[in-house]
């Protein structure tokens, strides 16, 4: 986003802004870890359903002939085992992001012990889930 195509307000708001970078790495950290839980839960929901389809959506469309206007739904399923592989993926891309995070808090660590001659240990926590 180039600078000279915020208004005033915004170019105000924007220079009073100050990022604390380890905050957001927390919270982002935090964020990954919900998206994950969020799929499982999913995840676990789909494997016990019957059946080889789940409803996707559901469309309507309004079709008018002459003075006759009917209207057609339609509904949308997708295969459980797809649903499964693209909360996976989704999965896997919260891991991803969390890793970035926890490798830049680790960066913040280093620097910080480097100044001040203090360890820090920083815990990792991945969740599994079961999938290989």
């Amino acid at each position: 986003m180039l600078f000279e195509f915020l208004s005033e307000q915004e170019q105000q708001f924007f220079l009073q802004q100050e990022v604390d970078e380890i905050e957001e790495c927390k919270k982002m950290i935090k964020f990954c870890d919900l998206q994950i839980l969020k799929f499982m839960k999913k995840i676990k929901e789909l494997e016990q359903k019957a059946g080889g389809l789940v409803v996707s959506g559901v469309s309507k469309k309004k079709k008018t002939e002459g003075l006759h206007t009917q209207e057609e739904i339609t509904t949308n399923t997708v295969a459980v085992h797809e649903l499964i592989l693209r909360y996976n993926n989704e999965i896997e891309k919260a891991k991803k992001q969390k890793m970035k995070c926890l490798e830049v808090l680790l960066k913040f660590g280093e620097t910080q012990n480097q100044q001040t001659e203090q360890t820090t240990a920083v815990n990792i926590y991945l969740p599994n889930n079961d999938r290989g």
